[in-house]
């Protein structure tokens, strides 16, 4: 068989012309993947770690709540954070506490629309969330210390559901509680936080002494220096100061990332390691028990 080596060569030029501009096509795709935000970073990698704002971190959320201290691996021992004050030593096991994910879309790897700032700061934004919830609520596969079921907090008299209609009761629980809190405190000049159950909220705003027309919640705070903190998802009212000598969360800064497919993009899980609610007099946190 006879084959014009003209139309053979120029058939062959052609197909080399498309491959040669498949190949560059190729490569402006996987060129516009690493000049994206996870691009020439550090989230080019499929896992890794990187030094996180702890302070912004906490800014607006967990500080809120609770005193956190910034510790580093070196204070570790064995996975377990030892906590020292005065004559008094504990160990508190270091978990993955606060855990977010983020994706990123198939369009925004394509066009290199996010930058790795943005993907840090929507991953802190999600581990404060976190760090939030998880410090006042706990997991439950996760077995740390946290604000609502603080190990050796003191309790004082149930009081039934039905019976905290007003204000005047819930005011006289709360100064209860905190009187409570004071049998096991040196120091008896410091402000209060009551984290109180949404349902309980409308009781802040009844007038507790009329002729001065001062609500429930500014009487707490003016007389007995406790700031009201309304939490959905809280079943028990929480008395406790947050006195950072003996209270207090310790964070190591330091994220934790893993990078993983889906089909609509990629994922990146990020963690914060703690140890959760440290608390040297545990007694002085107050539940007042409402049953049902």
């Amino acid at each position: 068989m006879l084959v014009n080596y003209k139309n053979f060569k120029e058939v062959n030029m052609k197909d080399a012309q498309v491959v040669d501009e498949s190949i560059s096509s190729i490569g402006m795709v996987v060129e516009n993947f690493y000049n994206l935000g996870v691009s020439r970073n550090i989230f080019v990698e499929s896992s890794g770690v990187y030094s996180g704002d702890v302070v912004q971190i906490v800014k607006g959320g967990l500080e809120e709540f609770i005193p956190y201290k910034i510790i580093s691996r070196s204070e570790l021992r064995q996975g377990y954070y030892v906590a020292r004050k005065a004559l008094q030593e504990m160990e508190y096991k270091i978990y993955g506490a606060f855990n977010t994910v983020q994706r990123i879309s198939l369009e925004d790897l394509m066009s290199g629309s996010m930058s790795e700032d943005e993907i840090k700061a929507n991953l802190e934004l999600g581990l404060m969330n976190d760090a939030y919830h998880s410090i006042i609520f706990g997991k439950p596969d996760i077995k740390m210390e946290v604000i609502a079921t603080l190990t050796g907090r003191s309790k004082i008299t149930s009081t039934s559901s039905s019976s905290l209609t007003s204000g005047s009761v819930l005011h006289q629980k709360v100064v209860e509680a905190k009187h409570k809190s004071e049998e096991y405190k040196e120091k008896l000049d410091g402000f209060y936080h009551l984290l109180l159950p949404y349902k309980f909220s409308r009781l802040l705003l009844d007038l507790y002494s009329e002729p001065q027309y001062i609500t429930v919640k500014d009487a707490l705070l003016k007389d007995h220096h406790i700031v009201t903190l309304v939490l959905k998802g809280l079943e028990h009212p929480i008395l406790y100061e947050p006195n950072p000598e003996v209270m207090f969360v310790p964070i190591i800064p330091e994220i934790f990332f893993r990078r993983f497919a889906g089909p609509d993009g990629d994922y990146i899980h990020a963690s914060m390691q703690s140890a959760g609610v440290i608390h040297f007099n545990p007694q002085e946190v107050v539940e007042i028990t409402i049953s049902s």
